[in-house]
This record gives structure tokens, sequence and C-alpha cells, in this order.
């Protein structure tokens, strides 16, 4: 049997970047207070009520930008683990024919399950989560009961994350 693969996770730092949105919420406010202030020089109440209302609106982006730059070093720990997880092959593999398998919709949300060999798998596609996530309704690839594939998953969280997805190439 040959295997084409179809999904492999990669892994990049890409959750520390959520910062840079957050930052743009924090400077562009402090520049607009720096430049109001310049044009507006006299204390009048319109002026004060409009630094206030700038204030506010860079007091919250900027608890949220501490926040995430406190969550940093987790984000990179954990990410290293599952890097190292991959390198050392500790994940696990299952291989056989999709059973089980359900597409639904809850409160908005595509979320799809299934099972190969008793190991069961969900996901949704809006759901942020590592590994493979794309439902058959966003064109995923696992669609149907009695598809064969090869998956490479690490239990985590209580879920099983998807890590690579290998389907089999019929050669007839």
């Amino acid at each position: 049997m040959e295997f084409e693969t179809i999904y492999e996770f990669s892994y990049s730092y890409s959750k520390i970047l959520h910062i840079i949105p957050l930052l743009c919420f924090v400077i562009i406010p402090i520049i607009l207070i720096v430049k109001y202030k310049s044009i507006y020089p006299n204390y009048t109440v319109r002026r004060q009520f409009t630094l206030v209302l700038l204030y506010i609106f860079t007091f919250v982006p900027l608890v949220m930008t501490v926040v995430m730059i406190v969550k940093i070093p987790g984000i990179i720990s954990y990410e290293n683990q599952l890097k190292d997880a991959i390198r050392s092959n500790k994940y696990l593999m299952v291989e056989g024919e999709v059973n089980g398998y359900d597409l639904s919709e809850r409160n908005g949300q595509n979320f799809e399950s299934f099972h190969i060999d008793n190991i069961s798998f969900e996901y949704s596609d809006n759901e942020f989560i590592d590994g493979f996530h794309q439902t058959s309704k966003r064109m995923g690839p696992i669609n149907k009961n009695g598809q064969y594939f090869r998956i490479y998953y690490l239990g985590k969280e209580g879920r099983n994350m998807i890590l690579k997805i290998e389907k089999r190439v019929d050669l007839n």
C-alpha cells in the first residue's frame, strides 16, 4: 500500500504574533493623545472628555498586551514541547478505515468527528487548536466512512491532536 501525505503539522511561533495588532491598538491612541494635546493646549471640558476617552481606549488594549506578554514564555514552552515530541517520534499512529464519521453543526460551528480502530478524533473549523482542524465543509479530506487513512497524533488536553494525515493511494 502506498500513502500520500495530505496534511502535516508544522510549528511556527504564530501565536506570539497576535501581540502585533494589540500593540497597534495601544500605539495609535497614544499618538492621538499626544497630537490632541498639542492641537488643543487649553483645558476645556471637551478636551478633557476626549482625552479621558482616548485614555480608556489605550488602557484596555494595554492590559490585553501585558497579559499576552506574560503568556509568551508559556506559549514558547508549549510549542517547544510539541516540537520535541515530533522530533523524537513520541507521537502515536493509527491506520485504518474511517468509522462513525459525523459532521454536525452546533451553535453555528461545524464539528467533525470520526474514529479509526477505536481512536476518536474531533475538531472544528472555528476552534483555534493546534493540529489538523479542517472539516469537510471547508474542503477537508475526511468526509465519509470507509476512507482509509494513516493518522499520526498526540494525546493533548484530553483530545487527540492530529499531526499528520496520509491517505491511501489506490494504484488500480
